[in-house]
């Protein structure tokens, strides 16, 4: 396959993936409809990561930064889901550890990203800013989730 399918088919996964999570927020009421559409979208959030990970062995030039980035946007995402499936709430034991392991993947992803911003040529070096903008967007969300996880609530 040549390099520009290998772009589209990174590309399509990517923006397949953020449909998914918005009609994911758009069913959120009820809730077997979310569950549904939440495991379509984890699903294909571990696709993406895939071709993006084949990407790398068949693209070596510039453009395989492309992929990169998507490895370390999805890469956040990922760890998100794996929270989100093991249900990490206030009352499971050890819940830190998910955060501060959600905020080392997020710095790790964000240096990536800015470093593919200065690698990657044409059109696609728009992604990588929409990817730092989603990614900081879900870490607010996480942000919120942690203070509220410290509040000091009486039981």
């Amino acid at each position: 396959m040549e390099e520009r399918y290998w772009l589209w088919v990174n590309l399509g996964g990517v923006c397949a993936f953020g449909l998914f999570i918005l009609i994911s927020l758009c069913t959120a009421i009820n809730g077997p409809a979310q569950g549904a559409i939440v495991i379509i979208s984890e699903i294909i959030a571990v696709l993406s990561f895939i071709f993006a990970g084949v990407t790398l062995y068949y693209i070596k030039d510039r453009q395989r930064w492309f992929a990169i980035s998507v490895l370390s946007f999805i890469g956040v995402w990922i760890v998100f889901g794996i929270g989100y499936e093991v249900g990490v709430n206030q009352e499971t034991n050890h819940s830190w550890v998910w955060f501060y392991l959600y905020y080392v993947v997020f710095i790790a992803s964000l240096v990536l990203l800015r470093y593919s911003y200065a690698k990657i040529q044409g059109l696609y070096k728009l992604a990588p800013v929409f990817f730092i903008f989603f990614n900081a967007m879900l870490t607010l969300y996480m942000v919120t989730i942690h203070i509220w996880f410290m509040l000091p609530f009486g039981d």
